[in-house]
């Protein structure tokens, strides 16, 4: 039965991990990038231009100020993921919960590191920014702050940019047939 259970923690936590792809994407371009959801039409409203910049647009003009790429504790872990995770525990039986758990934490430390490391070379080791995935990702990144901030939204992953058509065309990586 223990091999079970390991095996099947992993598969939650891989689970984890995938969820949070997702929510890196959905929270990226719908939240943090607000200003792609406003009406040129309409007239502006300071305060919700305010809100937006405040959220994530100052992350693109201060994009080298190592403490504003980071995702904020308070208001990622307590606000929004404490509900989700006790709303968790409600509803799934623990053997699922805490390796979800792990598994999304793990990805959200994932990505910090894989972001901090998109514009400061010296927060992972040289083996891990030398790789091909690293290399693929960090461009993604770098095209989306200075060519087209509406494409390439997955820091860690490309996938939902390709299920969502918000890949750069043409760029390699993954590729929509």
């Amino acid at each position: 039965m223990q091999p079970m259970l390991s095996s099947s923690a992993a598969c939650q936590g891989a689970r984890g991990r995938f969820f949070w792809t997702a929510i890196e994407y959905y929270f990226h371009r719908i939240v943090l990038h607000g200003e792609l959801n406003l009406d040129p039409n309409a007239e502006a409203d300071p305060d919700q231009l305010a809100k937006i910049f405040s959220a994530h647009t100052h992350h693109h003009v201060f994009m080298n100020q190592r403490f504003r790429i980071v995702l904020p504790l308070k208001e990622c872990y307590l606000h929004q993921g404490g509900p989700g995770f006790l709303l968790s525990c409600l509803v799934l039986p623990q053997s699922v919960v805490w390796p979800l758990f792990c598994g999304f934490l793990t990805g959200s430390v994932f990505y910090d590191a894989v972001h901090l490391s998109c514009h400061f070379d010296d927060v992972l080791p040289k083996w891990v920014t030398s790789t091909r995935w690293f290399e693929e990702r960090k461009s993604a990144h770098m095209r989306h702050h200075y060519r087209d901030n509406s494409k390439e939204f997955g820091v860690t992953a490309g996938l939902w940019d390709w299920i969502m058509g918000t890949l750069q065309a043409g760029e390699k990586g993954i590729q929509k047939p």
